[in-house]
């Protein structure tokens, strides 16, 4: 697993009964706690991924889809370092469907952080997701992928439903060697009480040889709460 912002079947609807969930506000919230996963405990959020590659002559290939599962096993969950937590599972169901893995959410001190731990690894993240003020510029320390506050209010449409959102948009520093540029480009959209709903990776390989360049996008988007 890349980072807890790079994860997010059937398209299905959001919610209980037939219903996709909208968003009615005519602001998304800026009180931070809101934007924590809102679910029971045993609730399931569905994310859609999807990887395409847009070669050197301008031809898009998906390369692979998946889809992530997020259910919340304890909503109060003491962690052994960081106290207590929103704990959840995170599994698979094309690409290693036997491996699950773990994240804790936490509120401390107007900050959501993630604390990830990847099993098979054994390996632990502690990450700045999303920060106070909820307003343009707020700058989120994320070491996996600077990023900041760039829009405030924006209403998106994704198979789960309608949602007003806040945007956080990041830019990793260039990497140059004597070939080739690699850049890489993140926007992730924040809505109430189901965290990001949808999220865009950019990667960019340009040949400094002839200009030309292959680009790579990780599309990740919520398709469905399951409540237990």
């Amino acid at each position: 697993m890349k980072s807890v912002l790079s994860i997010f079947l059937t398209v299905c609807v959001l919610g209980c009964g037939d219903d996709n969930v909208t968003n009615t506000r005519s602001k998304a919230s800026r009180n931070i706690m809101d934007y924590m996963f809102s679910g029971e405990e045993g609730t399931e959020y569905w994310t859609s991924i999807q990887n395409s590659r847009i070669d050197t002559n301008g031809i898009t290939k998906t390369e692979n889809r998946d889809t992530a599962i997020y259910r919340i096993l304890n909503r109060n969950y003491l962690h052994p370092i960081f106290g207590s937590c929103l704990r959840l599972a995170i599994s698979r169901i094309q690409n290693d469907p036997k491996r699950i893995d773990t994240l804790c959410l936490q509120i401390k001190e107007g900050t959501i952080y993630s604390v990830y731990s990847n099993v098979s690894g054994g390996k632990t993240e502690y990450l700045e997701l999303l920060k106070s003020p909820i307003q343009q510029g707020t700058v989120v320390n994320n070491t996996a992928f600077p990023m900041v506050i760039s829009d405030l209010d924006v209403p998106i449409v994704i198979p789960a439903g309608s949602f007003n959102t806040i945007v956080m948009k990041g830019e990793k520093p260039p990497i140059v060697d004597e070939i080739s540029v690699f850049k890489s480009t993140r926007e992730t959209y924040f809505a109430e009480g189901v965290m990001f709903c949808k999220s865009v990776e950019k990667n960019t390989l340009t040949y400094k040889k002839n200009n030309k360049a292959v680009t790579y996008f990780s599309e990740q988007q919520l398709i469905l709460i399951k409540k237990n």
